[in-house]
This record gives C-alpha cells, sequence and structure tokens, in this order.
C-alpha cells in the first residue's frame, strides 16, 4: 500500500516537473516569436501587421464662440474657416489617415452651398478638423464623422 502511494506521488512529481518545463518555455517562446514577427514586419510582410482604426463625430455649429461661417465666407476672398483639434484615445504609431465627412450640415438655402471639411495636421497623437465655407455660403452647423487608420 505505502508503494503505490509512492509511485503515485512520483508520478505526479513527474508531471508537476514536465508541467514547470513546459511553463518555463512559454516565455522563451514568445519572445522568440516577438523576434522573429519584428524581423518579418521590418522587412514589409504584411502577414502580422494588422490594421489599426479609431472613429468618432464631432459637431460645431454658431453657439461657438469662433464660429465664423455666417456672412463671413464672402466678405473674405478665400472664404472663411473653422477648426477644431481631435485628439485620439490612443495614439497611433506612426502617423495615420484620417478621412472626414459630413453627417450634419445646417445651412440657408437662400445662398450658394459651398463647404469642404477635411483632416489637418494629423500627428500620431490627433488631427484638427477643418471646415470652410466660401462664395456667400452661411453655415449655421456641422456635424463631422472621422475614421483614422494605419496598416
Amino acid at each position: 500500500m505505502k508503494q503505490k502511494s509512492i509511485t503515485k506521488l512520483n508520478k505526479k512529481i513527474t508531471s508537476l516537473d514536465s508541467l514547470i518545463k513546459v511553463e518555463n518555455t512559454i516565455p522563451i517562446a514568445k519572445s522568440e516569436f516577438d523576434e522573429l514577427k519584428n524581423k518579418l514586419d521590418s522587412h514589409g510582410h504584411s502577414r502580422f501587421n494588422t490594421i489599426k482604426v479609431q472613429s468618432g463625430t464631432e459637431s460645431m455649429d454658431a453657439a461657438n464662440s469662433n464660429w465664423n461661417l455666417i456672412n463671413k465666407s464672402t466678405a473674405k476672398p478665400n472664404g472663411a474657416s473653422i477648426r477644431m483639434p481631435v485628439i485620439f484615445k490612443e495614439g497611433f504609431k506612426k502617423r495615420p489617415e484620417v478621412i472626414t465627412s459630413f453627417y450634419n450640415l445646417s445651412y440657408s438655402k437662400d445662398f450658394n452651398t459651398n463647404i469642404s471639411v477635411e483632416a489637418t495636421n494629423v500627428t500620431e497623437k490627433g488631427f484638427t478638423i477643418s471646415v470652410k465655407a466660401w462664395g456667400g455660403t452661411n453655415v449655421f452647423g456641422v456635424g463631422i464623422n472621422w475614421i483614422a487608420y494605419t496598416k
């Protein structure tokens, strides 16, 4: 009976030793994997490259103290513009591409409709939304969608 208990105990110890060996090799394997991944990434292999995406919405209107898109787009030869800074929730490792679009546009129907939106001053940490109106356009408010991404 005693011999069976000792044998069972020895088997458990052997199993634990095996688990400890496996557990100790995991960090080494992960390190080797990360090193290989970095080598592949540096040579432009896209298998491990992932696309990082962030998106959001911003809105601005005449209640904003800096709003200058009413009756100003005619007075200035190049029109008028307003800017809003956007800071990413998580920074990117490299400068992302940023796509902007309107989801809302409030303007006077009595005048021309000349308005644009673009992302300017794009960095890894954020960008600036730039809305421009010209040719007599009176804009009362805008809603902007944006998507930032890197490969």
